[in-house]
């Protein structure tokens, strides 16, 4: 993620209240933007939504003056969010909290608008008729099947994505069928593809909280109240991965004793053929099936840990209360420092920095 500003950094504990506003553009097909004035903006970012960024936004026109009705109405428009916070040299910095498909309008001025990043625009845009891949790498498959839909659209591929090559495979038309196929492709790669803040989409490593932490909150001064939570649904802790065309295999499992997600011993005879002697029961052996276009059983085997990692991240951790960090976002690692010691976590969810001041509530695995 993009740091915050060195000068904002000591801002961001408890007691501050950032000098902020938001501003925002309205962008309509074939014309310039629109500056509009922010009422009110309030969103959220989700890991395990489709379209990560979702917002509700009300809008008057810049300097009193009316927004032509058209701007607001037409289909196919967007709104631009940033917030601007001001430091204590009295210099400005830029957080940007969007590039948002307007999916909803009501009113007449001031007009109350629902943004959604562009992941949903993909998601909509399932076949029409089968749609057959041919044996290609991983990024070049996830480009097609993006600039189909969205020609002009920027997509950045991060350091660590694996370009595998990928084995042919036809897809059935349907609602959600692209967005399917992406995921599978982008699982194949070791990534996530997502829109970023500042717009256009990105391809990146699934996000893992063995690396650095982005941003790091302290008991009693960035972090103000924290709190343990998880959940079991759709959760698992081994991943069978297969390629019926090819015939290849890979499959990942949690088998570590200390995990609260362990096979348990007689997983780990379903899986080796020899009984776990550590005496443990664990979580029991609970699988997840994927087919996927995997050429060979390293890239499946590959697939299948990721996917294991994935799952694991979006099962739960600390749920935290900070003080708003603009330039926070999914995928980020936070390192949490209380009584009880430090820890990392991903941040899988948390509030849009928006126009209320009350401090945010990150969801972690």
């Amino acid at each position: 993620m993009p740091r915050a500003p060195r000068e904002i950094e000591p801002l961001l504990t408890a007691g501050q209240v950032l000098r902020s506003r938001v501003e925002a553009w309205l962008t309509v097909p074939d014309q310039h933007r629109i500056p509009v004035r922010v009422v009110d903006l309030r969103g959220t970012v989700q890991a395990d939504r489709i379209h990560r960024r979702e917002a509700q936004v009300v809008v008057i026109g810049a300097d009193d003056a009316p927004i032509p009705r058209l701007a607001v109405t037409r289909r196919g428009a967007s709104i631009v969010a940033r917030k601007v916070v001001t430091g204590p040299s009295g210099r400005e910095f830029a957080a940007p909290l969007g590039v948002l498909r307007i999916t909803a309008v009501t009113g007449e001025g001031p007009w109350e608008l629902t943004g959604k990043s562009w992941e949903y625009v993909l998601a909509r845009a399932g076949f029409l008729r089968p749609q057959v891949m041919p044996r290609m790498s991983a990024v070049s498959a996830i480009r097609q099947l993006v600039r189909e839909v969205l020609p002009d659209v920027a997509l950045s591929v991060a350091p660590g994505v694996r370009d595998v090559l990928c084995s042919a495979r036809t897809y059935d038309p349907g609602d959600g069928s692209r967005w399917r196929a992406i995921e599978e492709y982008a699982l194949l790669a070791g990534a996530e593809l997502f829109c970023p803040p500042g717009g256009g989409f990105r391809l990146a490593p699934i996000p893992t909280a063995d690396r650095a932490a982005d941003w790091t909150v302290h008991e009693g001064a960035g972090l103000v109240s924290r709190e343990q939570s998880w959940s079991e649904d759709e959760t698992a802790n081994c991943v069978r991965v297969e390629d019926p065309d090819t015939h290849s295999v890979g499959v990942a499992a949690d088998t570590r004793p200390g995990s609260p997600t362990y096979v348990g011993d007689a997983g780990m005879e379903a899986l080796t053929g020899r009984r776990g002697d550590t005496g443990l029961i664990g979580y029991r052996l609970i699988p997840e099936f994927l087919s996927l276009p995997a050429s060979s059983d390293l890239i499946a085997r590959d697939a299948a840990r990721d996917r294991l990692g994935q799952l694991q991240a979006r099962a739960g951790g600390v749920t935290f209360t900070a003080i708003d960090q603009p330039w926070a976002d999914v995928g980020d690692v936070v390192g949490v420092h209380a009584d009880a010691g430090m820890s990392r976590h991903v941040i899988t969810g948390l509030p849009i920095s928006g126009t209320a001041v009350d401090a945010v509530t990150p969801d972690t695995a």
